[in-house]
């Protein structure tokens, strides 16, 4: 399954304006079925974001720096050479995949369905007749509290109809049991950004709305 395939009969590529980060966002959105231009949501990074991905890579890979020098300048054998190296592996890993985190992605909410664009990634496209289901899910990540973090994590999950599912092969690997699972990351500006658009244009009985699952772990949406 290559980055870029489209789905059988449906064709995204809708146009829409870029809808900025809000934190105003309203619970209770509007459950019409909405008409004309689809809302593009950029999911690239924010700034903050970026800051995270920077700060924690640098200061990751400078423990393991200090850590490996320290132990071949000193005498205290090779536990802190083997712990440098281990925080300098940490540290390379984010490093090597910033270009995927950073990349270009985009979410297009329409009167046709969802488009999601990840042009070097996975995109798909599903239309509002096939899903049975979307909710916007956020919560609270227990390991919140640093000084770079807001700890909202945040995902868009939706299930389909029965059937349907052998139109859109290209939702393979988005598939989490019994729905499918778009992860966010911690980007808890996105929540207006999704929730007017999806309660704007999706029908009364498909768009849920905005669940706060509380205190969780962060891998619970990814």
């Amino acid at each position: 399954m290559g980055a870029g395939s489209q789905e059988p009969g449906y064709q995204p590529g809708w146009s829409g304006s870029v809808q900025g980060a809000s934190s105003g966002w309203q619970s209770q959105a509007p459950h019409r079925t909405g008409t004309g231009a689809p809302v593009r949501v950029d999911l690239r990074p924010n700034a903050k974001g970026i800051l995270i991905q920077v700060a924690g890579t640098v200061l990751t890979l400078g423990v393991g720096l200090v850590a490996v020098f320290g132990g071949l300048a000193s005498d205290q054998g090779f536990v802190p050479i083997a712990v440098g190296a281990i925080f300098l592996l940490a540290g390379l890993l984010p490093l090597l995949t910033m270009p995927k985190v950073l990349r270009a992605r985009a979410l297009e909410i329409g009167p046709m369905g969802l488009d999601y664009q990840d042009p070097k990634g996975y995109p798909w496209a599903v239309r509002w007749v096939d899903l049975a289901a979307v909710d916007v899910k956020y919560g609270h990540s227990r390991s919140r509290g640093g000084p770079f973090s807001d700890g909202v994590v945040v995902a868009l999950e939706f299930s389909l109809h029965p059937g349907a599912d052998a139109q859109y092969p290209n939702l393979g690997r988005y598939r989490r049991g019994e729905v499918y699972r778009l992860s966010l990351g911690q980007r808890g500006d996105l929540l207006g950004p999704l929730a007017q658009p999806l309660g704007a244009f999706a029908p009364p009985q498909v768009f849920h709305g905005v669940t706060n699952l509380g205190s969780i772990l962060a891998g619970r949406l990814i």
